[in-house]
């Protein structure tokens, strides 16, 4: 049930050291998903229609080759398995040569977007999508913990162009916030997520980070200190 698309890097997509960003490769990651959906006939006007949404609820995306513009990509997806809370869903993206460039790991949860409560995901459910071979990556913790020194370093407003049809801050800007804080003389070598409350449009969002040796962790909270999302990001030597 392994689902796949081919596409190249664009300009839009790279950074000023010419390579593909990690929000990028994300976005890559997302359409696939979607993609997969559309092709089974439950993407998004089904979901709309149903009242349904699925909802990231956390991922582990590892960065392995660098990605420059122009070149050839393949990118998958795949359900690799369901409980009665979770859907887990992997990802992948390999060169022309078939090498592996970047993958990921998902947890993802089924909502009633017009009640605003989880449902539990059923054999129907799963069976639409199936269930694959899970890639040799560690899903991590399912909450990630917030160092007790976190300095606070911003304060952005989330706007229009950030928000997607479920009304909320998409998910992989959440990525590309976070990585404007670290060093780039580094690049990046892996990358954990938590999503705890969605950003809406509007919101002020305070940004806090800490970081020790290679690793960077960056809080996005709200004025009251409600966590939007934890995200850790790794970098390279």
């Amino acid at each position: 049930m392994k689902y796949s698309f081919d596409t190249r890097v664009g300009y839009s997509e790279i950074a000023e050291n010419g390579y593909m960003t990690p929000g990028a490769i994300v976005d890559k990651f997302q359409d696939c998903s979607n993609f997969q959906s559309e092709h089974l006939g439950i993407g998004l006007e089904y979901l709309i229609k149903h009242k349904r949404a699925w909802i990231l609820n956390s991922w582990h995306i590892v960065f392995e080759r660098p990605l420059k513009m122009g070149d050839n990509i393949r990118v998958y997806t795949w359900a690799h398995k369901f409980d009665k809370m979770f859907g887990y869903r992997d990802f992948m993206i390999e060169d022309a040569d078939g090498n592996r460039c970047a993958a990921a790991v998902s947890r993802w949860m089924l909502m009633d977007i017009e009640k605003m409560r989880l449902l539990k995901i059923t054999d129907d459910d799963a069976k639409i999508y199936g269930e694959d071979e899970g890639l040799d990556i560690d899903y991590g913790k399912r909450k990630l913990s917030v160092p007790d020194d976190m300095t606070e370093v911003d304060v952005i407003k989330i706007r229009g162009y950030q928000i997607d049809t479920n009304g909320h801050m998409n998910n992989g800007w959440y990525i590309k916030v976070a990585t404007d804080y670290i060093d780039k003389k580094y690049p990046v070598a892996d990358i954990h997520v938590e999503y705890r409350k969605a950003a809406m449009c509007g919101d002020e969002v305070v940004i806090k980070k800490h970081t020790e040796d290679k690793m960077t962790t960056i809080v996005m909270c709200g004025r009251n200190d409600v966590i939007y999302s934890v995200v850790e990001i790794r970098q390279k030597e």
